[in-house]
């Protein structure tokens, strides 16, 4: 029989239980690094998220998970829009590994997508 292990609230609060995932960019020219949310922070993505649009979904995920070689965040709220005016579809690569690392399956980012598939008012794609 194995020997439990109870933890401290120490032991629990040091633990580093947040996953990083460097991944290269080459249409920007290098690798960037994304930090799982912490339960706050996947909070506070959460209400962005609400009324957000495909793109949107992905800018809010990504700009709140990517971080420099030492942690810290490299996107305040205020340049989100900045990085919404990068190619959609590196944002999206990079947004799709976001939502894995907050602990999203395949299937929650592949319904995230079908509910932008069609236009919500009947209007064209590119009205």
């Amino acid at each position: 029989m194995a020997k439990i292990i109870y933890l401290s609230r120490e032991a629990i609060l040091a633990a580093d239980d947040l996953p990083v995932e460097e991944v290269e960019v080459p249409e920007w020219g290098g690798t960037v690094r994304l930090r799982a949310p912490d339960a706050f922070s996947w909070q506070e993505i959460n209400a962005q998220l609400k009324d957000a649009g495909l793109a949107e979904v992905y800018v809010i995920a990504l700009a709140s998970m990517l971080v420099d070689e030492h942690g810290q965040p490299l996107f305040s709220a205020d340049q989100v829009q900045a990085l919404a005016r990068k190619n959609f579809q590196v944002v999206r690569r990079l947004g799709t590994i976001a939502f894995r690392l907050a602990g999203g399956s395949r299937q929650e980012v592949e319904a995230i997508e079908e509910n932008f598939e069609a236009p919500q008012d009947g209007a064209s794609p590119s009205a």
